[in-house]
This record gives structure tokens, sequence and C-alpha cells, in this order.
């Protein structure tokens, strides 16, 4: 039933095209300010018992509501799951790399920019090789797709919300300082530490597996913090990345569109292998 409803939410997700009209999550910003008007002055919330509770309380909710459909109906409890797998997968990192191709064959600069700033940011302008734009794909493709996978097959639908909900807040603290922001990337450390080594095997298997297990070999540590970079590394090896040769224009900008398409070529071949 598990896989099921992940072929099912994947399908409909590539018939009808992106749904990213369904992901509105202005309740959770809205609950998450709640909760800190409310409990921001005790003690208890800035460290991981604010986290906790932060993401405890919906996930507890969708835990009650899915043993109560379940007593009433497996099919009203399947149509459930698959909800919440299409609400909690992030936008699609191949229809964005998809618009970003189209906007550099075009040459329409304002759409390259508004893509480079979703990957990036500011970094982008100052990489001349495409592989900061590279490394941010594979990491999105991690928090909003092979990370969610992991989580639903783990913990079923409220594994998916309460891993999507924690990217979400991740990403709101990213610029924050304090014991709240830090227990906040700790737990999300915690979360993508083995979707991360998986996805690096994916990688490892759906390119080229020496080039692969060397740039996860190269990563260094073995902390909670590094799951980042065995994404990355060894996604750059499955695809033996190299520098650009010094070319015209034109074949630089065809060389690095060959880049973007083989990044989206990797994760289809990934995700294929997770499925199977």
């Amino acid at each position: 039933m598990t896989l099921l409803s992940i072929l099912v939410g994947l399908g409909l997700e590539y018939f009808l095209g992106t749904l990213d009209r369904l992901r509105n999550f202005t309740w959770f910003e809205y609950y998450r300010n709640w909760m800190e008007l409310r409990c921001g002055k005790l003690q208890f919330w800035e460290g991981p018992a604010g986290v906790l509770l932060t993401l405890g309380i919906p996930s507890l909710v969708l835990v009650l509501f899915t043993n109560l459909l379940d007593e009433f109906s497996i099919i009203l409890s399947f149509i459930l799951a698959v909800f919440i797998f299409i609400y909690s997968v992030g936008s699609d990192v191949n229809s964005l790399l998809d618009d970003y191709i189209d906007a550099l064959v075009s040459g329409d600069e304002g759409s390259v920019h508004g893509i480079e700033q979703q990957f990036g940011g500011d970094t982008i302008s100052d990489d001349t090789t495409g592989l900061t734009i590279i490394k941010s794909a594979f990491l999105r493709a991690h928090d909003h797709l092979f990370g969610v996978i992991f989580w639903f097959i783990l913990l079923g639908p409220v594994g998916a919300l309460l891993f999507c909900l924690a990217v979400r807040l991740k990403n709101h603290c990213k610029d924050l300082r304090g014991s709240y922001a830090d227990a906040v990337r700790n737990l999300h450390n915690v979360l993508i530490w083995p979707a991360a080594r998986l996805l690096a095997l994916g990688f490892a298997l759906a390119g080229s597996l020496v080039d692969a297990l060397e740039g996860w070999r190269d990563v260094k540590g073995y902390t909670l913090d590094n799951s980042g970079a065995v994404i990355t590394e060894s996604a750059i090896g499955a695809i033996q990345f190299r520098a650009m040769d010094k070319a015209d224009e034109q074949a630089q900008k065809a060389e690095y569109l060959a880049r973007i398409q083989e990044v989206q070529a990797l994760i289809n071949r990934t995700l294929i292998i997770w499925l199977t």
C-alpha cells in the first residue's frame, strides 16, 4: 500500500503537471507564529523541546485523523495517504530545470535570473562553472522528493509531513541564530542523515559508481552535519563533473545545457532505482 501510494502520487504529479497549487503552507506559518507568541517566553521553548512541540502537534493531529479514517474505510485512508504524499513533496526539481533550460535557450535573462535565485541566490552570478546550481538541484531533489519518500516509507503519511515541515522550518531559520534555530538545524541533520546515504548510493548505482563513491569518501568527518556534502559530492562524481573547456560562448552554453540534462537524467534514474 505504501509503494502504491507513492506511485499514484508521482503519477498524478507527472500526468497533471506540477501540483504546487495544492501545497499551501500558510497555515503552518500562522501556526508557527502563534506558537512562538504563546510559548516564546517560556524557558523550554528555546531548544529541542520547542522544536518538537512545533512539529509534534501537526503530526499528532494527522496520526489521530489517519487512525480515525482507518476505522471507517481503507479507501479513504489510501486517498489521504496519497494526498499527504503529494502535499509533502516539494516543487518538482525536473520541472524547474526544464524551465531553466527553456529560459537559457530562449535568452530570457529575467526568467534565468529568477530561477537561479530559487536555486542559489547571489552565489550563482559568481559561479562560471554551473557547479552551484547543480549542487543546489541535487539538494533540492533530496529535500523535496527523496527525503519525503524515505520518511513516507518509514513512518507513512506522518513521516512525510514531519519531514516536509522540518525542511520548511529549517529554511525559515536559515539566517537566524539562537537555541531554537540551532535545534531546528540539528533535527534536520538527524532526519536527512539516513536518506542522504541511501541517495548517495542510488547516485552511485545510477551513474559512475567509482567516481560517486570516490566523491563520497572525499567528504571529511562523520558528523551529522555533513549529509549535504555527501549528497552533492557523490552526485557530482556520478555525473563525472569536470571543469568546462575554454571555448566560445555558444560552445560553453551547449555544454552547460548538457550538464543540466545530465542532472535531470541522474535524478530520474535514481528515482527508478529507489522504487524498484
